[in-house]
């Protein structure tokens, strides 16, 4: 049981980290960093220095949470938790290119404008884009790799974070 709650509040510890720590960073920075100039797809100084980043770093602090809380010898909890988060993302990753082929003529909310006009509309709506809007737009807009590379970074930033945890538990127990 205490192996379930430790995956639990580690999966939690991580949300919480991601969220927060993206809230702020888009707050602080504004939709001109966070989107492309006339565009909504990311920007790769955002993606690449703030959302890869900031999941490694909230992986990494999931993974010694759950390392911290489970106290079993070995690394089972945190290898089941880090698991379960290399299938979900893998499984998101793959409904993400499923849905590209859709998602190619709804590329923009202002179809029938031309591309400056477009771009210009869009640059108008950024001025008053919310933080889950702008969470909403991303994942929208997001590149197909990013589902790939944040899974990955994901996986081995829990096991990491895991391994940093025996320090804090002692020696496992024979």
């Amino acid at each position: 049981m205490r192996s379930f709650i430790a995956v639990i509040i580690g999966a939690a510890v991580m949300i919480a980290i991601s969220a927060i720590g993206l809230a702020v960073a888009f707050q602080s920075l504004g939709a001109e960093f966070a989107f492309e100039k006339g565009s909504w797809l990311p920007s790769i100084m955002w993606t690449a220095a703030i959302a890869i980043p900031l999941g490694i770093l909230a992986a990494v602090f999931g993974g010694l949470i759950c390392s911290i809380i489970a106290k079993a010898p070995g690394t089972r909890p945190p290898l089941v938790f880090a698991m379960i988060f290399l299938l979900f993302g893998l499984g998101t990753a793959m409904l993400g290119i499923m849905s590209a082929d859709q998602e190619k003529e709804n590329t923009s909310i202002v179809k029938d404008l031309t591309a400056s006009a477009r771009s210009a509309a869009i640059e108008l709506e950024k001025k008053d884009l919310t933080t889950m809007d702008a969470g909403k737009k991303f994942n929208k807009f997001k590149p197909l790799w990013y589902d790939f590379a944040t899974t990955l970074c994901g996986f081995f930033g829990i096991l990491y974070g895991a391994r940093m945890g025996r320090k804090f538990r002692g020696p496992a127990k024979a």
